[in-house]
């Protein structure tokens, strides 16, 4: 039996020839590629950094920026002029021209500020801020501009710069704050001790601070039954609340006009630039409180054997009349009882947009006229949930006369622009 030789039992060790020979040929096969190697990564190009006139651009654009947050104008404008003449290329370039186009807007220079926004639009014609730009081009140019309003409910959203980041292609001049039934009645009863200890002076503050005028929602179905002040102690002790069987606040009851008076007289010794009606509607067979049907009986000398009338009986439709033309002089009431208090505050009134589509419909479904509406004393109307389209809509407008007085609210489907071009006063914009 052979055995393999064994070193250290006479047979010699490997040679340093030996050694070199096998890392020899070790070498050849990786050579030769027998052997895989890992390949070598061709050199990268380095990327492309910032020039010198680049970071200073940027640095002017951040103090411009910085300075028209602040208010300060002419500063911001004259820091993107800086940047605009040395030129340091297209996206850089048109951060500055847009941004100076607005710092100057802000300023109150008109005719400038249209020349810098047809110029942005004429060499940026698709860039991010195209439809803010158009929008504030057509501000520019109307002799008054449009109210374009936000709805703010801060209980929800406390930040209201979020909400304003919400639409970055338009430009907000207005909020319509939205509180709920809760904080709306803590609110007014703060308004008779003291406004600033109250979070609705803090939301009004913090918007007018930003350049925005302030408009609250006041639901007409819970401020009917607001608490009555009384007079032997100052204070607000309790509600009035009188209602039907669908639990509809009873406006005939005289206790509930005095709480709705009351209301709106202390609610305007809050800053705000205007109050919003809504929830104003009933149903044809809603609202028979035994004061509404005394007062029908009353007007028509006719008496309801029933407070539930057949639909067709004519009786339904005396009385929708009724209350419509009760509602305006209530609502007028309203606007006298406001202006007492705060002369310059403006009125509005949230209207379904069936009354103007189909007239009779809206009478029966919310006991509202609109050529009745039109005699009580609001400064606007908005139109809101335009499921039949703002261009019909405004054409059943065009029948009444003037479209000058009327918030259309925008649908997802609707640009700015395109209900810029209309004769309305001013648009709600809807969240995105």
């Amino acid at each position: 039996m052979i055995r393999p030789p064994v070193c250290g039992r006479g047979n010699p060790a490997p040679t340093r020839n030996t050694v070199f020979f096998i890392t020899a040929v070790l070498l050849i096969i990786l050579i030769t590629g027998c052997v895989p190697t890992t390949p070598i990564p061709p050199p990268r190009h380095p990327a492309h950094l910032p020039t010198r006139a680049e970071n200073r651009a940027t640095a002017q654009l951040i103090k411009g920026i910085r300075a028209y947050e602040e208010g300060r104008y002419d500063d911001a404008a004259s820091f993107f002029r800086e940047i605009i003449s040395s030129n340091p290329g297209a996206p850089l370039l048109m951060e500055a021209q847009w941004h100076l186009a607005r710092s100057i807007a802000a300023a109150g220079k008109k005719d400038e500020t249209k020349k810098e926004l047809r110029l942005f639009l004429n060499n940026y014609p698709r860039s991010p801020y195209e439809e803010e730009a158009r929008l504030l081009l057509h501000q520019q140019e109307s002799n008054t501009a449009k109210s374009i309003a936000a709805i703010w409910s801060p209980e929800k959203t406390p930040s209201l710069k979020d909400l304003l980041l919400r639409f970055p292609n338009v430009t907000i001049n207005t909020v319509l704050l939205e509180l709920s039934d809760q904080q709306l009645e803590k609110s007014a009863q703060a308004s008779a001790k003291s406004l600033t200890n109250d979070p609705l002076f803090d939301w009004i503050d913090l918007a007018r601070k930003m350049g925005l005028r302030v408009f609250l929602i006041t639901p007409f179905q819970f401020t009917a039954g607001y608490p009555i002040s009384n007079p032997a102690d100052g204070g607000l002790d309790h509600f009035i609340r009188s209602k039907n069987e669908g639990g509809e606040v009873d406006i005939f009851n005289p206790e509930v006009k005095k709480g709705l008076l009351t209301f709106y007289r202390d609610i305007t010794r809050y800053p705000l630039n205007g109050i919003v009606v809504n929830e104003i509607a009933y149903g044809i067979k809603e609202g028979w409180t035994p004061y509404a049907m005394a007062a029908y009986q009353e007007l028509f000398s006719e008496k309801l054997e029933t407070a539930r009338p057949h639909a067709t009986s004519p009786s339904l439709w005396r009385f929708a009349g009724m209350r419509s033309r009760y509602l305006r002089i209530l609502l007028n009431d309203i606007w006298a009882e406001m202006q007492s208090g705060s002369p310059e505050i403006e009125f509005g009134v949230s209207v379904p947009e069936i009354l103007l589509i189909d007239p009779a419909k809206g009478l029966s479904e919310t006991s509202l006229d609109y050529l009745e509406l039109q005699e009580a004393q609001f400064d606007f109307y908005w139109v809101g949930s335009m499921g039949a389209g703002s261009k019909k809509v405004l054409e059943s407008l065009l029948k009444y006369g003037r479209t000058d007085n009327i918030w259309f609210q925008r649908t997802r489907k609707e640009t700015i622009s395109s209900l810029l071009e209309m004769p309305i006063q001013g648009i709600v914009v809807s969240s995105p």
